[in-house]
Order: structure tokens, then C-alpha cells, then sequence
């Protein structure tokens, strides 16, 4: 009984401390989000080390953080993976890489850098997921000999096909296991799309003009599916990215999620999560949804400079979620500079609220300097009945649980894209009654990188993460 009284007593303090956080933190969240945004977006612009400085709040000025980061890249223990030219039984070395990610990521000490060549991976032996329980850096994006970097140029894809449907285990396509505090994963211009896994309606029904696809079919049941859709197949319930109680620090960057019959990036961690210049298109029930698992604190997430369009219900008979990004519990949120769009019940969801009020009183959620997208029903979602409460963007002043509005703003005017947007999946997104999760065209969601300057995901940059630095910024 005293060791039950003392194990109740020593949480009770640790959720204490937890609350005794400064108020002025989160009344300075919307001050500070602004600058945040901007270095965010120079360090798109440049170089991946000095991406790295900017990111964390460094003097990009500063040469020898610069040298630092471009020594702990340059230092750390490197493995190549080829799908052309590797063999999962080679050194995994520039002149004799493995095969596959998962190969790399087994043998792979702490703190490696994983450089892959362009490719389709996706698990040892075809098999439907890729683990990563190390903390490791994986950058995608490289040419055959790995001397050129361009994410959009050498695809490196994360394309599962159709007949890699029931042989994951898990709930992700990717899913980091990391469990060792103050240590960090990084993923890197790796290009996700589940669009031929999915099981479409085999009659055709649910097809507007112009559209992929038909229709995606109800979890469980077959349908046609493969690029060419003349398999048959079943969707698996999968997110594409599961956080599984991660207590490492996770950055994912210049990475595109298309096709999500689960969401994108979904789970648990115990550290602070950085998502950054990201594309998301055709997601079913939410890009976003990350809870934390610590009782003392809770984890920062930050979300910037990425496009999110395209997010479906659970069901299309039952208007429940479709949201761009979740607010959890246990964790800040600090979204800026995003686009959010074409949501099917809200842009936002901030209908979770804390089950101890001095928590949720602690919790920053902030959402500034975004453009929401032609969201038909709502903005952000909050608590209310048997339903939630629907607010548009310019009501945000009047949402209390918002910590910082500033800069938001909505357009209907799909021109913001300059045609990088499909129109005719566009058009029967908002008019179609019987379409769901139809497949987006692969291609036309990478064009979205760079359509629309200063929000949503910008270019990226063609340059190798391990050249020297450059004394001059552009």
C-alpha cells in the first residue's frame, strides 16, 4: 500500500512541475512564430547544414556551426542503399551498396547516415513496411554513384504495390521504433505513395471526369488496384508514417505523403517533432496526428511550410474527421506558414481537451501565418455537443484555445497554384457525391513543391548534403 501511495504521490509532482511551465512561453509562441517562419524558409533555400543551424535558431552567420554541422554529417558512419545496382549481401559502401533501406537500417550503427539512390523501396523482399528502431539519418534523392542530390530529379519512392497489401505488421508503411532519449531521427527527401495499394470500386462507380481512379472501396473489401488497376486487392488500414511511443527527436523534411488510406503520420512520442517543407495530397481522415506520452511535460511538434490538400472522412457515408492536422494531447503544436486546403470536415481539429485542467490550460496550440484553402465546412473544429463546433479563419480571434492567430488568411482562388492544383480533381472534390479517395496523380502532387512562394512546401534545392559550404547565401 505505501508503494502504491508513493508511486501516486512522485506522479502527482512530476505533473505538478509540468504545469509550473512560464505563462509568458506561450504568450511569447505568437511573437516569436513569425521569425521562426522566416528561418525556416531560408533554411529550405540553402544548403542541409546550414538547414540544420537554421532550423534549431542559429546565426547563419555563425561559420563554426556551419563547420559543426557539416563535420557530424561528414564524420558519421555512412551506408548506401541501390535498388539498381545494390545487393543485400554487399558492404553497403559507395562502390558496393545493399539493396534495400531495411537492410541498411538493420546493419546501421547509431547516428549513421543512410544515403539512397533513386528507386522504389519498400521492405525487405517486397513486403509492405520499412522499421527504423535507430536513430538514424536517411536521405533520399541521390543519382546512381552518388555524387548528385535531387530529391525531385532521383526519386527515391516508397510506393507499395498492390500485392504487398497484408504482409506489413504494425500500423505503418514506415514506422520508427526509436526509444533512446536525446537522440534523433531524420528523414529526407523520401517520396511515399500508396496510391497503387489501394483497392478501387471494380465497376467504376465513383469516377468524375478527368479523375485517376474510381473510388476507393470500404476497408476489407477487394477491389482493383496496381498502377494500371488489372490486379485485385485489398486496402490495408495502414498510416504511412507510425510514430510507435518514439522517444527520440523526429525531423522529417522536403518528403512527400500522396494516396494515405490512414493518414499520413500518425502515433506517439515522448520528444519534440519537426515537420517541415512537406507535401501531403489525398489523405483519408488526417495528415497529422501526433500524441505525446509524457505525464511531465508535454512534446513540442512543429509544423511549417508544408501543403496539405485533399483530406477525406473515415467513411464517405458518415462526414467524421478529414482533417489537415490534429491537435493532440500531451503535446504544443506551433503550425506557420502552411497551406491548408480542401478539407472535408476542417482544416484544424482542437477538439481534444485535457482530462487535468491545469494541462490543457498549459497547452500551447498555435496556428499563424497559414492560408486555408477552400475548406467547405470549417477552419479548426472544437468542442461542442453531439457535434463539433465549425469556425472559419476569420473568426480565430474568438477561438480561446488558439494560443496565436496572427497572419492567417483564406482564399477560394485555386490561381495561388499556378496550375501545379489537378482542376478536374479540384472540381469534383467539392461537387461529386459519390467520390472517395480516388488516386491522385503522383506527379502532379510533387509539382506542388514551389507553387506558391513564402507558404505551404517551397523548392528544394538540388545540392548534396555533404559539400563543402558555400560562403555566400543566395
Amino acid at each position: 500500500m505505501r508503494t502504491k501511495h508513493f508511486a501516486y504521490i512522485l506522479t502527482l509532482i512530476l505533473a505538478l512541475a509540468a504545469f509550473a511551465q512560464p505563462l509568458q512561453a506561450q504568450n511569447n509562441a505568437g511573437e516569436s512564430v513569425k521569425k521562426f517562419g522566416q528561418r525556416v524558409k531560408e533554411a529550405i533555400t540553402d544548403t542541409y547544414h546550414d538547414a540544420v543551424s537554421a532550423i534549431r535558431g542559429e546565426s547563419s552567420s555563425d561559420k563554426n556551426s556551419s563547420a559543426s554541422n557539416r563535420t557530424a554529417l561528414s564524420s558519421a558512419p555512412k551506408f548506401y542503399v541501390s535498388l539498381s545496382s545494390g545487393s543485400n549481401r554487399a558492404e553497403g559502401t559507395r562502390e558496393d551498396p545493399f539493396k534495400n533501406i531495411q537492410k541498411a537500417l538493420d546493419v546501421a550503427p547509431e547516428g549513421a547516415l543512410i544515403l539512397v539512390s533513386e528507386g522504389n523501396y519498400f521492405g525487405t523482399l517486397r513486403s509492405g513496411n520499412i522499421i527504423v528502431e535507430k536513430p538514424v539519418t536517411i536521405l533520399g534523392g541521390y543519382n546512381a554513384d552518388f555524387t548528385e542530390r535531387d530529391v525531385l530529379k532521383y526519386k527515391t519512392t516508397v510506393c507499395p504495390s498492390a500485392a504487398s497489401n497484408e504482409t506489413q505488421s504494425g500500423k505503418g508503411t514506415l514506422q520508427i521504433k526509436v526509444r533512446r532519449p536525446g537522440a534523433k531521427v531524420t528523414l529526407d527527401g523520401l517520396l511515399f505513395d500508396r496510391g497503387h495499394s489501394i483497392a478501387y470500386n471494380p465497376d467504376g462507380e465513383g469516377k468524375p471526369e478527368g479523375v485517376e481512379t474510381p473510388a476507393m472501396q470500404p476497408l476489407g473489401t477487394e477491389g482493383k488496384g496496381g498502377e494500371k488497376l488489372d490486379e485485385t486487392t485489398k486496402t490495408a488500414q495502414t498510416a504511412i508514417i507510425f510514430l510507435d511511443n518514439c522517444q527520440s527527436e523526429v525531423e522529417i523534411r522536403n518528403c512527400a505523403f500522396v494516396n494515405a488510406p490512414d493518414g499520413a503520420i500518425r502515433g506517439t512520442v515522448g520528444a519534440g517533432v519537426e515537420i517541415v517543407n512537406n507535401v501531403f495530397v489525398n489523405l483519408r481522415k488526417s495528415a497529422v496526428e501526433i500524441s505525446g506520452s509524457m505525464i511531465a511535460r508535454n512534446a513540442d511538434i512543429r509544423f511549417s511550410y508544408n501543403t496539405v490538400l485533399f483530406v477525406w472522412p473515415s467513411d464517405l457515408e458518415e462526414l467524421e474527421q478529414g482533417f489537415a492536422y490534429r491537435f493532440m494531447n500531451g503535446a504544443n503544436s506551433y503550425l506557420d506558414h502552411n497551406i491548408l486546403g480542401c478539407c472535408s470536415l476542417a482544416a484544424l481539429d482542437r477538439c481534444r481537451v485535457e482530462p487535468i485542467k491545469e494541462k490543457e490550460a498549459q497547452k500551447v496550440t498555435s496556428a499563424e501565418y497559414n492560408v486555408f484553402f477552400q475548406n467547405p465546412l470549417g477552419d479548426i473544429a472544437l468542442p461542442g455537443g453531439d457535434r463539433p463546433i465549425l469556425v472559419m479563419v476569420k473568426d480565430f480571434d474568438d477561438v480561446e484555445q488558439l494560443t496565436g492567430v496572427a497572419g492567417n488568411r483564406d482564399t477560394e482562388d485555386p490561381e495561388i497554384f499556378e496550375d501545379a492544383i489537378d482542376e478536374a480533381y479540384l472540381s469534383a472534390f467539392q461537387t461529386s457525391e459519390t467520390m472517395f479517395m480516388n488516386r491522385y496523380s503522383f506527379e502532379k502532387a510533387l509539382a506542388l513543391f514551389g507553387a506558391v512562394e513564402e507558404f505551404g512546401a517551397q523548392d528544394i534545392r538540388s545540392e548534396n548534403p555533404l559539400a563543402p559550404t558555400r560562403r555566400e547565401r543566395r
